[in-house]
């Protein structure tokens, strides 16, 4: 599990069944009262950035990502087609979903 206090960018975690990176972290503590984090966050399946708030000591599952090398092949018009450069497995990703 991961402690919300220790979130900053590029930490991947999941939450309410989804996929998030970190891309800022804000903590912040008031009077004596518990510290809070609020997570500016890509959810990485729709793509979609919001913010997340958390008081702190909670904590999130980790996601494990894996990051490959692939080669652009072609693209048809609503996907790209990619080769891993290890196993030569071809892939196919709707365009939309793909940062340039």
């Amino acid at each position: 599990m991961i402690n919300v206090n220790e979130f900053k960018p590029g930490i991947t975690f999941q939450d309410e069944g989804e996929i998030y990176v970190v891309l800022e972290a804000q903590h912040s503590k008031q009077g004596r009262g518990q510290a809070n984090v609020k997570a500016k966050v890509k959810n990485l399946r729709s793509g979609s950035t919001t913010i997340k708030s958390y008081t702190g000591g909670d904590k999130v599952k980790p996601a494990h990502i894996d990051k490959r090398k692939m080669d652009f092949l072609y693209s048809d018009g609503e996907n790209i087609i990619l080769m891993d450069r290890e196993t030569y497995e071809q892939i196919e990703i709707a365009l939309n979903r793909v940062e340039w």
